[in-house]
């Protein structure tokens, strides 16, 4: 099941009480991916120069788990405990709902980030939610690792 290019507008993740609005993001100056504003209330943000939910690869979604200098949990704060089949909704501007289910969770240290299995082409429609985790390290001003989030489309509604 693949659907045609549609903006997302809304992601809801009912396991881990998500609810978020989405704005996108692209590329910052150096080509990396862009994030969110790092700010408790900032929604996640769907990365817009690639698939969007629910077209043929790997629609990705980047949000904080925690805000400015650890101030308070962020959108993402609870994504770690997500688990293999909780189900995860995109709402899309052309009214459909996107549903995908988690067929897994990786979490590892930011040096070790697979690119390639986190961006590369798939034949079929999925999604990656993708977070920092593990230890803040005061020193960097960073979380030591990521957190991947990786689901297929499975229907719609």
């Amino acid at each position: 099941m693949l659907l045609k290019r549609s903006q997302p507008t809304k992601l809801t993740i009912p396991s881990i009480d998500v609810d978020t609005k989405l704005m996108n993001v692209g590329l910052q100056a150096d080509g990396s991916i862009g994030v969110p504003p790092l700010d408790p209330d900032a929604p996640a943000g769907w990365f817009d120069r690639g698939p969007t939910p629910g077209e043929k690869g790997p629609a990705v979604i980047l949000g904080h788990v925690t805000a400015l200098d650890q101030e308070g949990p962020a959108v993402f704060f609870k994504l770690g405990a997500l688990r293999k089949k909780d189900q995860i909704f995109v709402t899309r501007a052309d009214g459909i709902e996107a549903v995908f289910t988690v067929t897994r969770i990786v979490q590892a240290p930011k040096q070790d980030f697979s690119s390639i299995d986190t961006y590369g082409n798939t034949e079929d429609a999925q999604l990656r939610l993708i977070t920092c985790g593990g230890t803040f390290n005061k020193s960097t001003g960073r979380h030591d690792d990521n957190i991947v989030v990786y689901a297929t489309l499975t229907s719609t509604r």
